[in-house]
């Protein structure tokens, strides 16, 4: 289940909860598939009219079944001429994680 609604403003940049919210508040037709893990359009490669493109309702990374597009949130995001560059709740944790990391190898750098 999706959380309709729920796109925070930080700084300029968008962030919404799923894949679902981005698409919906974009007005992107789409449908939720696997319980609510992936989020099924049409896709922008083969223009198949069934909707067998599927994005991980998370992360963003996506898949056609029908042409073989795949890519990454960011590959999503181009696809749609989206230049706004919003960001999902999931990449939020994850450049923490990569923030602290690269913050503890400079300390480990700088104490040597």
């Amino acid at each position: 289940m999706g959380f309709r609604g729920s796109a925070l403003l930080n700084n300029t940049t968008t962030m919404y909860q799923t894949v679902e919210d981005y698409l919906l508040a974009k007005s992107i037709p789409c449908k939720l598939a696997s319980g609510s893990k992936e989020v099924q359009i049409q896709c922008f490669s083969c223009d198949d009219k069934k909707k067998h493109l599927y994005i991980d309702n998370i992360e963003g990374c996506y898949y056609c079944q029908k042409c073989g597009a795949k890519g990454s949130w960011t590959n999503l995001l181009q696809n749609l001429g989206d230049t706004s560059s919003p960001t999902l709740e999931s990449q939020k944790s994850i450049s923490n994680v990569e923030h602290r990391a690269r913050l503890d190898a400079s300390k480990e750098d700088f104490e040597q």
